[in-house]
């Protein structure tokens, strides 16, 4: 048996399991597959995942729609839609969408897009990335003194106590992303409170979710009524997800990101609105009061992917990238991730 097999009997076995669970279809994306295989069956490349997908999706057993492919093929944002029959498909309004072919000018133009449909990116005279200078940032980052150690005490924290059942736990983890991060909870006390937040986490089944990398729990659970916890909600389910899932299905939203992705995009469509590079600062801020986590995280990907970044834990780094070449503010250091 191939490797590409192996992976297209995980894919049916997580299909016919969803299924029977109630879901009347499953979006799988490469890199999700990439990083839950990977180490299990000894993968070489991200073109055996891609591979076994579209295995899957020629099959009849499971009708599929492509809504991502970039320009090159075989990428981490591949991403499929598998259904549970054909009228699942149908009831389903979103149409197929179609492979790009890549658009190149002079001086290394390069073209991408989300893996959404209703987001187009696109970089120009953009700053470009290469996945050794994102490697290089988090390198910096995990061994600097401070940062790199405050990271270590969040992971073996998350890692010895990873569920979210208990408030006495749940009360610890968010304390412990508050101080770290900066988020700045304590000051919003009279319109939040740590007994909501908590009440919150544990009546969503966040665990589940965050283990299968619910890109909706963000906003869900950023929307508290009172104030705007996109930042440190982004941070919370990033941490669970990463540390003790191993995944990189979510990616960090907070000042530092907002003001400096638009350097390396030049131009970006969102819901079928065209952004300078200028003006991508100002669309971030309006998915964050709209609490569109998708729709940021959308973003982050195409830039990603326009700079054909292959990476297991691809939004992991580049929010390190971002934030370890803008890490100071007036000469005054900003904490990471903040």
């Amino acid at each position: 048996m191939t490797k590409v097999d192996e992976i297209a009997m995980h894919i049916r076995a997580t299909l016919k399991q969803r299924f029977n669970e109630g879901e009347t279809h499953v979006e799988l994306r490469a890199g999700d597959l990439w990083n839950l295989l990977q180490v299990k069956l000894g993968l070489t490349g991200i073109t055996q995942v891609c591979g076994a997908m579209r295995a899957v999706a020629r099959e009849s057993e499971f009708p599929s729609r492509l809504l991502y492919e970039p320009p090159r093929g075989n990428s981490t944002s591949v991403l499929i839609c598998y259904y549970k029959d054909s009228t699942a498909m149908q009831a389903d309004s979103r149409t197929e969408f179609a492979p790009q072919q890549a658009k190149r000018n002079p001086g290394s133009v390069r073209q991408a897009k989300t893996s959404r449909q209703r987001s187009i990116g696109r970089t120009t005279t953009a700053k470009t990335i290469t996945i050794e200078e994102l490697n290089e940032a988090t390198q910096l980052v995990n061994s600097d003194l401070r940062y790199g150690a405050e990271g270590n005490i969040i992971r073996d924290c998350f890692i010895k106590f990873p569920l979210n059942t208990d408030d006495s736990i749940i009360a610890m983890k968010i304390a412990l992303i508050d101080m770290t991060n900066s988020t700045n909870l304590n000051k919003h006390l009279g319109k939040i409170y740590l007994t909501g937040l908590i009440a919150k986490i544990k009546g969503c089944n966040f665990d589940e979710r965050v283990a299968r990398g619910d890109a909706t729990l963000v906003g869900e659970l950023a929307n508290s009524g009172a104030k705007n916890l996109f930042s440190f909600f982004s941070k919370y389910c990033l941490y669970h997800n990463y540390y003790v899932y191993k995944r990189d299905d979510f990616v960090i939203f907070d000042s530092v990101m907002r003001d400096h992705v638009g350097e390396y995009i030049a131009e970006y469509t969102h819901d079928g609105k065209t952004y300078s590079s200028s003006a991508i600062k100002g669309l971030i801020n309006s998915m964050r009061q709209a609490y569109d986590y998708a729709g940021y995280k959308s973003l982050i990907d195409s830039v990603l992917d326009a700079n054909g970044i292959q990476d297991e834990f691809w939004r992991r780094k580049f929010d390190w990238f971002v934030w370890y070449n803008n890490r100071t503010r007036d000469g005054d250091p900003v904490a990471a991730g903040e």
